[in-house]
């Protein structure tokens, strides 16, 4: 049994423009439970942001950044959302960064290296009880799920965690959730520090990250998941998209 309460939220954002470099971004939010009281202060703020917004197409008010974003009167909401996250010592945040390009081929496949190589990093640091990733595929009516569909995009997800922990680089007993963030809330903070990493590395201005800079360590994905490694490789080699030291 795991003896913590560090949680693991994740969300992805990607850039796939063909005039420019195309890449793909995970962004973890590791939840420290025993520092209750700086969580709980988070939380309440952007719950309260989050009952400003307006409703969205499934009856749901939350905190989703491509939205704020795309309407100019919503910009200081979104600002609002990240000096609360930058504020909080209870959360960690890490962004792991991949292109696709060769030799990674696909999306998906960016997508599965930067799951591995933000999830081995937080690992490396101490045990994880639990990861909840923001839901690919239709949950029907239920709002978090342990489990998905053969074929179905959350089931890669959960393959690659299940190489990780069979290759003992993730521990058995962590659980893995896939949710959708109007039940597990959250999800907010990856999705708003992700969104605003990937802007700032697609459009090479960093300005978009004075808020948060500081905050977030943002690292190049090498690590490959189980599945892609051959001969004993284990990583690629940097695309040098992202420079040392964390910067783009």
């Amino acid at each position: 049994m795991i003896e913590t309460e560090c949680l693991l939220y994740i969300d992805e954002s990607y850039y796939d423009s063909p005039l420019a470099t195309r890449f793909y971004t995970m962004t973890g939010a590791l939840i420290d439970f025993c520092q209750r009281g700086p969580y709980s202060e988070m939380m309440n703020k952007l719950e309260s942001l989050a009952r400003t917004q307006p409703i969205d197409r499934h009856g749901y008010r939350g905190l989703h950044a491509i939205e704020m974003a795309y309407d100019p009167a919503r910009h200081p909401d979104l600002e609002s959302a990240q000096r609360i996250i930058a504020e909080c010592d209870a959360v960690n945040l890490v962004v792991t960064v991949r292109t696709y390009s060769p030799p990674v081929r696909s999306s998906e496949d960016a997508r599965q290296i930067c799951l591995t190589d933000l999830v081995t990093r937080f690992q490396a640091d101490g045990p994880l009880a639990g990861i909840t990733l923001d839901t690919r595929d239709n949950l029907g009516t239920t709002a978090k799920s342990a489990k998905a569909e053969p074929g179905s995009k959350n089931h890669r997800d959960l393959h690659t965690l299940q190489d990780l922990k069979t290759a003992g680089e993730l521990d058995m007993d962590t659980k893995i959730y896939h949710a959708r963030d109007e039940a597990v809330r959250q999800l907010w903070i990856p999705d708003v520090v992700g969104y605003v990493v990937a802007r700032s590395i697609a459009r090479h201005d960093p300005s978009y990250m004075e808020i948060l800079a500081g905050k977030v360590e943002i690292c190049e994905a090498i690590r490959l998941p189980p599945s892609m490694r051959e001969n004993g490789r284990s990583s690629l080699q940097p695309s040098g998209l992202v420079h040392r030291g964390g910067g783009q």
